[in-house]
């Protein structure tokens, strides 16, 4: 899973860079969106086929729910700062377009794709449809249908970026200001955590370091089981699976804060399941730099991870 991402970005990129018929992109599009609904629903079964999630919704779950939300919501407090202070990203748009850089991505802070109203909808029956209806068994057959959907995705989002080479000016526009972005995202995060733990009774640490996972929920549900038990790793990976699940769900109401906002809320998810519906809520550009933060994070995450176990 480390590779595959970059070899289907490159492969994608390839196609997109030679010039393929028009029919090519239109078919490439709608697999995008078949391929996007899919995914959605995959993690909705996901999500509905684990007991520790779904067995815990009554007490944990709304914990973690305030949680996560506390996270996103600092996170994406401190990006709109950085937005508005440090990157203007209106600004660098405005100034590649009068370059005449091509720049076919629309305005994703006014323009919501129509699949993104879908969106919401595909993950909340995914979850309904793995609760009620798949076996536990399953889980193996859910991890499949996952990669192959990230596969097509990763591949469509190749394609763009090669199809509007514009967009690494965009990056390279921004160059290093970039890291703001990333310190707003794991501070943001980290403040949320303190918040939290002011309201609800759940232990310091438990809303602290659960909330520095931003979205890694495999790596930080395991680590806090290691050195805090069984409860406290349910914490960890529930705050960060309700991360992705938040982002996709309100990502209509994020594209119209800010060109930030969803990558500030799906912080390390943005690399994985979450760069197609971002890229498509605020278009190629953003996308891309979506994909360069999401990277980044999920590489500090291990290393917050140890330092704040370490600490507590």
């Amino acid at each position: 899973m480390t590779v595959m991402p970059f070899l289907c970005l490159g492969v994608g990129f390839f196609f997109g860079i030679i010039n393929m018929p028009d029919k090519f992109y239109k078919g490439s599009s709608i697999v995008t969106n078949v391929a996007l609904v899919f995914l959605m629903l995959v993690i909705g079964a996901n999500v509905g086929i684990n007991d520790d999630v779904m067995n815990n919704l009554d007490t944990i779950g709304l914990n973690s729910a305030f949680i996560c939300l506390s996270a996103i919501f600092f996170s994406i407090i401190l990006c709109l700062f950085v937005e508005k202070k440090l990157i203007d990203f209106e600004k660098i748009k405005r100034k590649i377009l009068e370059e005449k850089i091509s720049n076919d991505s629309g305005d994703g802070k006014k323009t919501i794709d129509s699949i993104l109203i879908l969106i919401p909808f595909s993950i909340i029956t995914g979850t309904i449809i793995g609760y009620f209806f798949m076996p536990h068994d399953c889980q193996g057959f859910l991890n499949n249908c996952l990669v192959i959907s990230l596969i097509l995705l990763y591949t469509s989002v190749g394609i763009g970026m090669g199809s509007n080479i514009g967009i690494f000016k965009f990056v390279k526009e921004i160059g290093f200001r970039i890291i703001y972005l990333i310190i707003a995202i794991v501070v943001g995060s980290l403040l949320g955590g303190m918040f939290a733990s002011l309201i609800i009774d759940v232990p310091f640490e438990y809303n602290l370091i659960s909330a520095s996972g931003m979205g890694y929920y495999s790596l930080t549900g395991a680590t806090m089981m290691h050195y805090y038990g069984a409860e406290a790793g349910i914490y960890g990976f529930m705050v960060n699976v309700m991360r992705d699940f938040f982002t996709v769900i309100l990502i209509p109401l994020f594209v119209r804060m800010s060109s930030s906002a969803p990558i500030a809320s799906g912080a390390g998810g943005t690399m994985d399941t979450l760069l197609v519906p971002i890229t498509k809520a605020i278009g190629k550009e953003m996308g891309l730099v979506a994909l360069i933060v999401g990277v980044i994070v999920t590489l500090l995450v291990p290393l917050i991870l140890t330092i704040l176990c370490s600490l507590f």
